[in-house]
């Protein structure tokens, strides 16, 4: 789905190491936020996603990143230095 934007498999990488269900089987979230999944999206600034959804989340993230590029993800600023 990121085959042809790089920066953005980096992004996934520092968000969540591509990881989007914990051992017991639920959604990754957040340390600090409630972020979800592998591209960590924010339920608080997108309410209307189900970013639990792993189809859901990635595509999602690729909406984002096509309109936004990786503005949108804080390990952007970490990775793409």
């Amino acid at each position: 789905m990121f085959h042809d934007a790089p920066e953005m498999l980096a992004v996934i990488d520092c968000e969540s190491n591509f990881t989007h269900y914990k051992a017991d089987g639920t959604v990754l979230t957040g340390r600090v936020t409630p972020d979800q999944g592998a591209t960590q999206i924010s339920p608080k600034h997108h309410p209307h996603v189900d970013a639990e959804d792993l189809f859901t989340n990635l595509a999602y993230a690729r909406h984002l990143y096509d309109r936004n590029g990786t503005r949108d993800w804080v390990c952007a600023k970490l990775v793409l230095l």
